[in-house]
């Protein structure tokens, strides 16, 4: 009991995500059903037998690593983005990634079990985890057990709310119906710029121009200010041309409130197909013992 041990775990699978950096990633899982990933299953544990009866289950728990923390090691108390980054909480008491083993739990709805290219994978809904996130286990979720009816939190009392109301610019428009017919990039992006993915010291902002990538696209977007509907106050924010990045000199358009337009550089992503290539993979051990 009072001895170390080291425990090794190989990843399972990887996480296919619209989610190539960390800014815009929703705050808590099922939060954004249009957020639609897979799980990548990888040699030798992509075989279909493991996957049996799966297919009976609405949602799945996949337990995961916080891989681009795993050198940052941990705090006995962090600052929770959820209470503006103000207040210091146990990290116990919190789901900060920075934990003394960089393990984390994330529930996502089971859309659909392919054996297609490029392998064995789950198709995935209401997904919050980073692309390439490596998976180490995958349970099933079960209602009766996993849905408490008594739980509370007192930190976290209530879900987010949906702050933010998303206008599109008509040319926005225009090529978002061009480039996707079926409107998932669309939903997409109306869906995390309406529950505010700035850091809270930057919500009570009400002007500013802001940006991510999002399934290979730079999404540029600009705070309009307050508008009043139906008595209530409600920020506006009207998103720009949306380029796919080439190279470092490719350039996009912005749409502003007044209909000028300005110039704005895109910053290289890198080529298209490396976009879903696997990391490579990594073996696993607590957070105490990485540096020994």
């Amino acid at each position: 009991m009072g001895s170390e041990v080291a425990y090794r775990f190989a990843p399972i699978a990887y996480i296919q995500s619209p989610f190539k950096e960390k800014f815009g990633i929703p705050r808590q899982p099922g939060l954004i059903p249009a957020a639609r990933g897979r799980v990548v299953f990888v040699p030798p544990y992509d075989d279909p037998a493991a996957l049996d009866g799966l297919e009976q289950c609405s949602h799945l728990w996949l337990q995961f690593v916080f891989h681009q923390n795993l050198q940052a090691g941990w705090q006995a108390r962090v600052r929770p983005p959820r209470l503006g980054g103000n207040r210091r909480l146990g990290v116990f008491a919190t789901r900060s990634s920075f934990r003394p083993n960089s393990i984390g739990l994330s529930v996502v709805r089971l859309d659909e079990i392919s054996a297609d290219p490029p392998g064995l994978s789950l198709a995935v809904s209401g997904l919050d985890l980073l692309d390439g996130t490596p998976v180490l286990d995958i349970k099933p979720y079960v209602p009766y057990a996993d849905a408490l009816s008594d739980a509370s939190n007192g930190l976290a009392p209530a879900p987010p709310q949906r702050v933010l109301r998303v206008e599109f610019a008509s040319d926005v428009v225009e090529w978002l119906e061009q480039t996707d017919p079926e409107g998932q990039l669309q939903g997409l992006i109306r869906e995390i710029l309406a529950y505010d993915p700035r850091p809270a010291y930057k919500q009570g902002e009400l002007q500013g121009q802001y940006g991510m990538r999002l399934l290979g696209y730079d999404i540029r977007w600009r705070m309009l200010g307050l508008l009043l509907r139906r008595c209530q106050a409600g920020r506006v924010i009207r998103t720009g041309r949306i380029g796919r990045h080439r190279d470092l000199g490719s350039r996009l358009r912005l749409q502003t409130k007044d209909r000028t337009a300005e110039e704005i550089t895109q910053r290289q992503v890198g080529q298209q197909g490396q976009q879903n290539q696997m990391p490579q993979e990594k073996e696993y051990q607590p957070s105490h013992l990485l540096n020994s």
